[in-house]
């Protein structure tokens, strides 16, 4: 059968633990994020956007008027933190007036970006990914662990501003 083989080397090994930390550490940031959204949401539904509907058997099947909120919520999250991290970062700004910094936005938009390619295409760099400076559709994506630490310091300090922002505006 066509199997990969595991890894026969030191430097594969290394490899897969580095991007093993860095789509880790990418999940937390995007789960972060989404936990943000649903406490802002929760702490303020009147901030929900008004032109969405939900259906007869959603309300229904709802037992009270919070589970209902909490639906509503959850459902915006999911269509949110489904969209690139462009659109994410567009979404802080334009629902919350909470703006990421350009230069941190360049780099969790690349990381994205390079975690998508590592988890769908076998660590192998797509057409999104090609259009990202240093990087060429087709090329095997292998992440120092250097990498990997600057792209969690960066992701801390854009996290750490945005809570900022969210707490002294809406929490």
């Amino acid at each position: 059968p066509d199997e990969t083989p595991l890894p026969n080397t030191f430097d594969a090994f290394t490899t897969q633990i580095a991007h093993s930390a860095f789509v880790l550490g990418f999940s937390f940031a995007d789960a972060f994020l989404a936990d943000l959204i649903r406490e802002i949401y929760t702490s303020h539904p009147n901030m929900l956007p008004q032109n969405k509907k939900l259906s007869f058997k959603t309300i229904v099947d709802a037992r009270d008027y919070d589970a209902v909120v909490l639906r509503m919520v959850d459902h915006e999250v999911h269509e949110v933190m489904h969209n690139g991290m462009a659109d994410v970062a567009r979404y802080f700004n334009d629902r919350f007036s909470i703006s990421w910094p350009d230069s941190e936005l360049d780099k969790i938009i690349t990381a994205s970006l390079v975690r998508n390619c590592i988890i769908h295409n076998n660590s192998i760099a797509d057409h999104r990914l090609g259009a990202s400076q240093g990087w060429n559709v087709g090329d095997h994506i292998v992440l120092p662990i250097s990498d990997v630490h600057g792209f969690g310091i960066s992701t801390r300090t854009l996290v750490r501003h945005i809570f900022n922002e969210a707490e002294s505006r809406h929490l």
